[in-house]
């Protein structure tokens, strides 16, 4: 017989009888149905007691009274009208800044039973996890002390505070329920006991587990009988039957229009997990022959930051999340690394109305007390520069805008390869250097500066598929150049960026590629009738011609700015070819039509501009029988 069977029985017995017996404790609560609000402001109180303590049950339909003879038992049963108001009970609580709180998963299947001469509801509550309490109501937070539901003192709140902010990175920390001693392999301790002693003579190797235990528990790996997942992850027997997916890595090359790529699943300890995720991604990642260079092969990704990526990986992830770490390789198009966890939402800038979306970069372990271990395995360098390394390898051209996407309970990063300033960037910039220098007064771009241009305006384009871009910083070290093009106003700081984290966004006449409202003032509503590629021309014809020193494109060079816009690839040359052939039909039938005329170039290759004294043909009765 359970607690709860024992308790209705002796209820039971009690209104059978006309007695009365104390049933009430720290984890039971007797209520009456309530008609009113202010009755049912009494079960949430008991219910917010239970969910700060140690979770409880709430039994609604049998009363205690006083009386002058003593306690007795009323049975009021229960109510019909009831049922909404126990399933609101989850939902009516908030945390300490009163943002509301979705405590489902804590009021397990509240249950209505056959009892005296009725029913009754019977409501559990279960005890919030330490780094979620306390959960409040109207503003008060509550606990159960023996048989009553007391208020939080400040200075309990603010304890709670502060450890939830310690538990929130300290999770490595938590027991495994079930563990013991024997879980611990005692070859993994005494290997990482020799990496402590490199640096100095801090322990001596333990010859069995017994002379082991003072150490494991001063370096917080066994605590209370159990280990705890740090020492799980660092030195467990068999981790994967403690842990689950939590000790797990998988990986998975995709390659089009192949049956079956590379595939990788291991369950380890965290060093044999970043050992066997790098090893996937090096055999997996193909070298470049670079002809600038004399012919030599390099690395698609640098070896460094993919190793740095993945380590970060296991060391930032969220350890409370049973979920394992997966890798995803797109030869050509990105690395994906997807990580159980989330980014804290400080670090989170969202600006909706125009699509603005950027990751601050933090330089604090997640994990400190596992981070400091791998620290020891080299497998860390604690520097905290991940976010800071990636876009300064972006800005030197080594890879292209990394970014962030976010999942329930889940974040993947992407890894491009480069370069930044890519041939697409380039046109970009040729098809505008006249305007670039009369903005730069008379310079031309540096390096550096296509580059800053290139990560801002890429950085957009991320965000219009709602990916985070990271924020460009004063630890990237490209300050000099983000103050000369604002200066020159080819850069600006966007009017809702946080006060000491300014959000800088790029020249929309930079980044724009599509003239349609100017071109549908100039050309009229038959604009709107042409194809798609019509219009792009027409529009790549204008920007030629307002912002370009080559003022008249031919058609030659229309085809390769839309080609390198569209993103293709200038190596294939028969989809070249055939784009070429049909550009060149298209600007025939414009001309003809009176769209563009020709503007300048030799006779041999003429230039074409938008022709500003267009005329819509006039159809009439004639033209139609026609």
């Amino acid at each position: 017989m359970t607690a709860l069977e024992r308790t209705l029985s002796r209820i039971e017995a009690c209104l059978n009888e006309g007695k009365y017996e104390p049933v009430e404790t720290d984890r039971f609560e007797l209520k009456p149905c309530p008609a009113n609000n202010v009755e049912w402001r009494e079960i949430a109180k008991s219910a917010n007691a239970f969910l700060n303590t140690r979770g409880g049950i709430l039994i609604i339909g049998v009363k205690e009274e006083q009386e002058p003879a003593g306690k007795k038992f009323i049975f009021t049963g229960y109510r019909e009208d009831a049922e909404p108001k126990i399933k609101d009970l989850a939902k009516i609580f908030t945390d300490i800044e009163t943002r509301a709180m979705d405590l489902s998963n804590y009021f397990p299947n509240p249950r209505v039973l056959d009892f005296h001469k009725g029913r009754i509801a019977i409501v559990y509550v279960d005890e919030l996890p330490a780094d979620e309490k306390y959960c409040f109501y109207d503003g008060v937070s509550y606990k159960r002390l023996l048989t009553g539901d007391h208020k939080h003192s400040k200075d309990e709140i603010s304890t709670q505070e502060e450890y939830k902010l310690e538990a929130s990175l300290h999770k490595e920390l938590m027991l495994i329920k079930g563990s013991s001693i024997e879980d611990i392999d005692l070859d993994k301790l005494n290997e990482y006991i020799q990496l402590l002693n490199q640096q100095a003579k801090i322990a001596t190797l333990k010859p069995d587990l017994n002379s082991a235990r003072p150490f494991l528990e001063s370096h917080q790996m066994f605590k209370n009988g159990e280990v705890t997942l740090l020492g799980m992850l660092v030195c467990g027997k068999e981790p994967a039957a403690r842990l689950n997916f939590r000790c797990r890595v998988q990986g998975y090359l995709e390659i089009p229009n192949a049956v079956a790529g590379d595939k990788m699943a291991m369950d380890a300890n965290v060093i044999q997990l970043m050992e066997a995720a790098n090893a996937f991604i090096l055999r997996n990642t193909r070298k470049a022959v670079v002809t600038d260079r004399g012919g030599s092969s390099v690395p698609e990704y640098p070896s460094e930051l993919l190793r740095e990526s993945v380590n970060n990986a296991f060391a930032h992830r969220d350890y409370s999340i049973d979920h394992y770490v997966s890798i995803l390789i797109k030869p050509d198009e990105y690395i994906e690394i997807r990580n159980p966890g989330t980014f804290r939402p400080h670090l989170l800038v969202q600006i909706q109305d125009c699509s603005i979306y950027r990751v601050i970069p933090e330089a604090k372990a997640r994990n400190p007390k596992l981070a400091h271990i791998l620290h020891l395995y080299d497998k860390w360098e604690g520097r905290g520069r991940g976010m800071a390394t990636l876009v300064s390898l972006s800005l030197e051209d080594k890879i292209d805008v990394p970014s962030f996407r976010f999942r329930t309970q889940e974040v993947s990063l992407f890894i491009r390869p480069g370069p930044l300033v890519d041939q697409r960037m380039r046109s970009l910039f040729a098809a505008h250097d006249k305007y670039l220098r009369d903005k730069l007064q008379g310079n031309d771009l540096t390096v550096g500066q296509q580059r800053v241009l290139a990560y801002l305006i890429k950085s957009e384009e991320i965000n219009t598929r709602l990916d985070f871009s990271i924020l460009l910083t004063q630890d990237n070290d490209h300050f000099e150049e983000i103050n000369r093009l604002e200066k020159a106003g080819l850069i600006k700081r966007h009017s809702q960026s946080p006060e000491l984290r300014p959000i800088y966004v790029a020249d929309k006449t930079l980044s724009s590629t599509d003239y349609t409202e100017q071109l549908r003032k100039t050309l009229g509503e038959t604009f709107d009738g042409l194809d798609q590629t019509s219009k792009e021309i027409l529009s790549a014809i204008y920007r030629f011609n307002n912002y370009s020193s080559i003022t008249y494109p031919g058609a030659r060079l229309l085809a390769v700015t839309l080609w390198d816009e569209h993103g293709e690839d200038r190596g294939d040359i028969r989809g070249f070819d055939a784009f070429d052939r049909n550009v060149r039909l298209r600007m025939k039938r414009l001309e003809k039509d009176g769209y563009v005329i020709h503007g300048g170039g030799s006779s041999h290759r003429p230039g074409y501009a938008v022709n500003k004294a267009f005329k819509p043909p006039v159809f009439n009765q004639e033209n139609l029988d026609l």
